[in-house]
């Protein structure tokens, strides 16, 4: 018997390794599947199949296959183990035991039926989990912008409205769970007390024969049936996830247009062509042939330039007609795209790298400047979207990548706009004219002045094509209506030489010095800090505190001991009433007396009695430990995700420099999901150790011997067990951290789709996942094996222990009455078998608390100052003076403003001009105290640095360049704490133009068909509605035509006549008419004055203007 136990344990063993190994095989293929997917959707169903929905396919999605392989394999073998367990039981004590078998019976049927309900459940869960990780991406993607307009707290609102759906959803499923839970646990006790208590009132032979051999075997139907319900459990998650996953897997895909094999040149063909996203038509009826050649793309904000050269990359639906071309395409997009790597990486993307042709491309597009000043050149690494470069450098990589790639099309997305007048004029003539000489280029520009050196012109207008032809024979009204302006015309700017750019451009970036000091340490761009060893107390103790404190964890303690006290005592019990009726047996046998059967009928009832009553105890105070360790668990998840969510929105600006968002949204979404689904269950399988300590002390009540064995063999498992969980734990940390790179791939592929797909880099990025889904998939299988490891050791242990026993037994304890000796061999064998799932679980638990350690991380970021006053009327002038300002982004590190010294009038118009990295951007973020600095800001005469910031920045505006617009509804993106009434956002709307937009304030916005123009009229609104005397605009107009910046500055002088405006801009005629202008040079202020005595002086504002 013992070699058998010992072989089946080295088989289960085998055996759940193999099963391990096979899920984290599918595990692994459905991941790359998914990720090999993704690089194919279809632009225009990107919004269905968002970020958060395929993070959740990866983090929770696939786990449930893997589990599902593990856990649901075994179901047919357990209900058939129960269906032996039925027939050895009959054999044993007749018809009776079929009352056990139907209380089996009906339990399983009760949690097939709780498993559908909890299926329905976590699917819910699932999509509200998918909804809260969106939002907490979008949130993190333009957090600079969200501090600025005081967003946190509608941010955190938003999202906590989902995260309260979701853990109600949740708590629901935990109820259904936990139903089949205590099912599992319950139903062999109750089936084994109305069996013997049949037996009994019938006045069958109930002997210790008879009850232990029952005894036993209900031990295993009871092992069956908990494994019974976690197998139903996983194979409802299978399902759910295999639908969510098909879901993504069945998503339309781009289709590839005709390609024109016998056309001899590069050649566009559009045949009465009309594309869309589906039922929407965005572009109708095009006709046109485009071949080699410089071809501008021109027309209004909204008329479908963009969209135009999308529907070339195949990324748009093709409704009707024919879209034809030959030749291979490089594509730089309207809004610059930078994922997370080298800024050398960002440019060779994939190509093979020419040290002489990317010389040239660095300096045809006035990079190679620009990287001697940062902290690694240019192997510098980038952060998420580029958010360490400014707007101008990001668009220059963005052109350098498309020329690196030797291709036949170049298609251009107004890829001008937001750089300097003389820096535009360099990279047109060097890049677009002389690189591009022999190809096909397509150039969408708002840049009026170039219009005559282009070799063909279509002008798009409100989804169709107006014109295709040369110069020559352009329409009149469309030149007039481009060229009015009432500012001046930067065809009057002359370039300026090559020298001098250069030495404009030997300046630092406004933000490169945030990651100087990292960079030069960091190979991983997703590299985290990890812990090493044991999981401190205080992670334990901080996930009590979040979930009741002290109070909820001795409610569970207390529970646990009832509940195991009470089973222990149920079997005592019948072990001292067969104990009594072998000893009144024992003493007939010796005595001629006749026996007093009704003083042992007494005895017997007694003790029957009193083993119901303990079972019936057991059994409601296991209901209640369930419900109350999943209330703490639940608390505790709850409060853990909202002060992370907290501490993430009122973080300092600093810690958003160093860790890039995958890094974030892992913590929101694996970590977190282990912290949500699978600590409850810890905590519920604590149960064990009480176990253990009951199984020790029934033992010790016949032999003290047996205990301090048990005791000694529950010191060496637990020396076997922390031995190996110092490498099991850090193989979860590492198995945790390396999703991190994997999220944020995704995070950016799915931000860059179209590039990736313009380039035909899809290959090589698929390549780079797998090393990272390599890295995971190894460490979760050598956490496997070092699991099985220890399988293997403690059932060895035990199997000897067991043998131990049963030789002590049988040969040298033979006075020891048959209740005592069945009480032993039955405790000694839940001890063994207790002993190893607590060895399990141990490991399991800690490893998974490593992702509570995670988590809580994010609980004690670093917050901003939130103290300071909050004055009522003010500003009421909107005067502003800086005195000595100097700004590091971090301490000990270099300056990025020197000594400002300056001061603005009220009602003062304002512009700011520089080369890129001047500094122009940190006198904004130092004006929105975004981060510390030296010195003095003073508005209205009040020093800044004594009024609260949220409410310093409630009282400035801001119009940025890159325009947030989230998800949501018009009403909520202009007005989102709806602190005006309707009426008064209608009148804003009306204001900036937008009313013939908008039919309804309470329709969600579709960010997908909403211009850049419309965008930024959208931000114009929310600055009008809060009616500040402080506005800045940011490079508001860079990416628009000039006759929408000529509208929207037309509408700055007219809505704030009364308000100071501070006008940050690249085109010297935005800024022309203001009444002063600041001119910023390596984070000092070189001139300050109005524009008439800038341009009579000789300084580097003529010079920009005026070449001597």
């Amino acid at each position: 018997m013992i070699s058998i136990d010992f072989l089946n344990g080295l088989w289960e063993q085998h055996y759940t390794l193999w099963k391990s190994e096979l899920g984290i095989r599918i595990q692994a293929s459905v991941t790359s599947l998914i990720y090999r997917k993704t690089l194919k959707i279809n632009h225009s169903r990107v919004a269905e199949i968002s970020t958060g929905k395929i993070i959740t396919a990866i983090t929770k999605d696939v786990a449930s296959l893997n589990a599902a392989i593990l856990f649901g394999l075994d179901l047919l073998s357990e209900i058939l183990q129960i269906v032996c367990v039925s027939f050895l039981l009959y054999y044993k004590i007749g018809v009776t035991a079929m009352v056990g078998v139907t209380v089996i019976g009906l339990s399983i049927l009760c949690q097939v039926f709780s498993a559908r309900k909890t299926y329905y459940g976590r699917l819910d869960c699932f999509k509200k989990s998918e909804e809260r990780l969106e939002k907490t991406k979008e949130v993190l993607s333009s957090l600079s912008l969200v501090k600025m307009y005081t967003w946190e707290e509608y941010f955190k609102k938003e999202i906590m409205k989902v995260r309260r759906i979701e853990l109600a959803y949740l708590r629901r499923t935990f109820l259904w769970d936990n139903l089949s839970f205590i099912l599992g646990m319950t139903s062999g006790r109750i089936a084994l007390t109305l069996i013997l208590l049949i037996q009994y009132l019938t006045g069958r032979i109930l002997n210790s024969d008879v009850i232990y051999y029952s005894m036993k075997l209900f031990q295993k139907v009871s092992k069956s049936m908990i494994f019974i319900s976690t197998a139903i459990d996983s194979l409802s998650l299978l399902m759910m996830a295999s639908t969510r996953i098909t879901i993504i897997l069945n998503s339309e895909e781009t289709t590839p247009h005709q390609n024109v094999d016998n056309a001899m040149n590069s050649t566009i063909i559009f045949d009465n062509a009309s594309v869309g996203t589906g039922k929407l038509e965005i572009l109708k009826n095009l006709n046109v042939k485009l071949t080699v050649g410089l071809n501008f793309i021109m027309g209004p904000s909204g008329s479908g330039k963009s969209t135009l050269l999308k529907s070339i990359l195949d990324e748009y639906i093709l409704i009707s007609g024919e879209i034809k071309f030959r030749g291979t395409v490089s594509y730089a997009a309207q809004i610059p795209w930078v994922f997370p790597g080298s800024l050398k990486q960002n440019i060779i993307f994939g190509q093979t790298f020419d040290e002489t042709k990317y010389k040239k491309i660095l300096e045809i597009c006035c990079l190679d400047q620009d990287i001697k000043v940062l902290p690694r050149y240019d192997e510098t690494i980038l952060t998420d979207g580029g958010a360490n470069l400014s707007g101008g450098q990001k668009a220059r990589l963005n052109l350098a990548r498309a020329l690196y790639k030797n291709s036949d099309i170049y298609l251009l997305d107004d890829c001008l706009a937001s750089l300097d007048p003389h820096v535009t004029n360099y990279i047109f003539n060097k890049a677009v004219k002389e690189y591009l000489v022999g190809k096909m280029c397509l150039l969408v520009t708002h840049k009026t002045k170039f219009l005559d050196q282009a070799d063909n012109i279509v002008i798009m207008e409100k989804g169709t094509m107006r014109y295709s032809g040369t110069y020559d024979y352009i329409p009149e009204d469309f030149l007039q209506k481009y060229e009015k302006t009432e500012f001046i015309d930067e065809d009057k700017m002359p370039i300026l030489e090559l020298d001098n750019i250069e030495e404009k451009m030997d300046e630092i970036d406004d933000s490169t010095a945030l990651i100087e000091n990292k960079g030069k340490q960091r190979e991983n761009i997703y590299n985290e800090s990890k812990n090493n060893g044991q999981v401190d107390f205080k992670v334990y103790n901080n996930y009590f505190n979040f979930g009741g404190g002290l109070i909820m964890v001795t409610s569970i303690l207390f529970l646990h001991i009832i509940c195991e006290s009470s089973f222990a005592l149920s079997e005592k019990f019948i072990s001292e009433w067969l104990n009594h009726d072998m000893s009144n047996t024992i003493l007939n046998n010796e005595t001629t007396m006749n026996p007093d059967n009704s003083k042992s009928d007494f005895f017997e009832f007694n003790y029957f009695t009193l083993f119901i009553a303990a079972i019936a105890i057991s059994t409601i105070f296991v209901i209640i430990r369930a419900v109350v360790t999943f209330h703490l668990s639940l608390t505790a998840s709850a409060n853990i995700h909202e002060s992370m969510i907290n501490n993430v929105l009122k973080g300092k600006m600093n810690f958003f420099h160093t860790h890039l968002i995958g890094n974030i949204l892992t913590r929101f979404s694996k970590d977190l999901f282990m912290v949500d689904g699978v600590i409850p269950y810890a905590w519920q399988s604590f149960r064990n150790i009480f176990i253990l300590a009951m199984s020790m002390f029934l033992i010790a009540s016949v032999d003290s011997l047996f205990a301090m064995l048990s005791v000694i063999v529950a010191i060496i498992f637990y020396c076997l067990c922390d031995y190996i969980l110092s490498t099991t734990r850090n193989l979860q940390r590492l198995s945790t951290s390396s999703l991190s790179p994997m999220i944020g791939y995704i995070n950016s592929t799915i931000d860059g789709l179209i590039v990736i797909r313009a380039y035909r880099t899809q290959q090589i990025l698929r390549d780079e996942f797998d090393k990272y889904l390599n890295v995971y998939i190894s460490a979760s299988h050598l956490r496997e094996i070092t699991t099985r490891v220890l399988g293997l050791y403690s059932h060895l242990i035990t199997t000897l222990f067991n043998a131990f026993i049963m030789f002590q037994l049988f040969y040298f304890e033979k006075g020891t009455l048959s209740g005592d000796v069945g009480l032993v061999l039955t405790q000694v064998n839940a001890l063994c078998t207790f002993l190893e799932w607590s060895l399990m679980l141990w490991m399991w638990t800690e490893n998974t608390m490593t992702n509570v350690e995670r988590v809580l991380e994010y609980t004690k970021l670093p917050k901003e100052n939130s103290s300071g006053l909050v004055k009522e009327n003010w500003p009421k002038k909107g005067g502003i003076e800086f005195k000595n300002v100097n700004l590091s982004y971090r301490e000990n590190e270099k300056v990025i403003l020197r000594n400002l010294n300056f001061s603005i009038h009220h009602q003062e118009k304002i512009g700011i001009v520089g080369r890129t990295g001047a500094g122009k951007s940190s006198v904004i973020m130092t004006l929105f105290k975004m981060y510390d600095f030296e010195g003095e800001i003073l508005i209205d005469d009040i020093d800044i640095r004594t009024i609260s910031s949220e409410f310093l920045r409630r009282q400035l505006g801001i119009i940025p360049q890159e325009p947030l617009i989230f998800s949501g509804t018009l009403r909520d993106n202009i007005d989102p704490f709806h602190r005006e009434q309707d009426d008064a956002v209608w009148k804003a709307i009306e204001e900036v133009g937008l009313k013939s937009y908008c039919k309804n304030l309470y329709e969600d916005l579709t960010t997908k068909n909403l211009t850049i123009g419309q965008k930024q009229l959208i931000c114009l609104a929310r600055v009008l509605i809060k009616n500040v005397k402080v506005i800045i605009m940011d490079e508001a107009t860079a990416n628009m035509d000039e006759k929408m910046d000529s509208f929207i500055q037309d509408k700055i002088r007219t809505l704030f006549q009364s308000c100071t405006v501070i006008t940050i801009a690249h085109r010297l005629n935005t800024i022309m008419n203001s009444d002063r202008i600041i001119v910023m040079n390596k984070g000092e202020i070189v001139e300050f004055d109005s524009p008439s005595s800038l341009l009579k002086s000789n300084g580097l504002f003529r010079e920009m203007v005026n070449q001597e």
